[in-house]
């Protein structure tokens, strides 16, 4: 379920057009932002709305790969997902 979960975020963020870092097929989901300041004003405004969301930033990534660090579980429900790409895309 836990997969399951992780491919349905994926598959929503790709229909809006949100590149993933990496193409891996785990629980974690890194989103591609790119700009360090970018990522984390968009990680501060998804976590004021109530998601647990990460914004990672060099040095811990390189330059101009700054990504959010989405945990997908299997407690996750797929309208929880889907409210989340909501929130982003807004």
């Amino acid at each position: 379920r836990c997969l399951a979960n992780a491919r349905h975020l994926r598959a929503a963020l790709a229909a809006h057009g949100h590149p993933i870092a990496g193409d891996a097929d785990g629980h974690i989901v890194p989103i591609l932002l790119g700009d360090a300041t970018r990522t984390m004003a968009v990680g501060a405004a998804l976590r004021a709305r109530g998601f647990a969301v990460g914004a990672i930033r060099p040095p811990t990534v390189p330059h101009g790969s700054s990504r959010l660090r989405v945990s997908v579980s299997a407690a996750h429900i797929p309208a929880q997902l889907d409210a989340f790409v909501a929130a982003l895309v807004d």
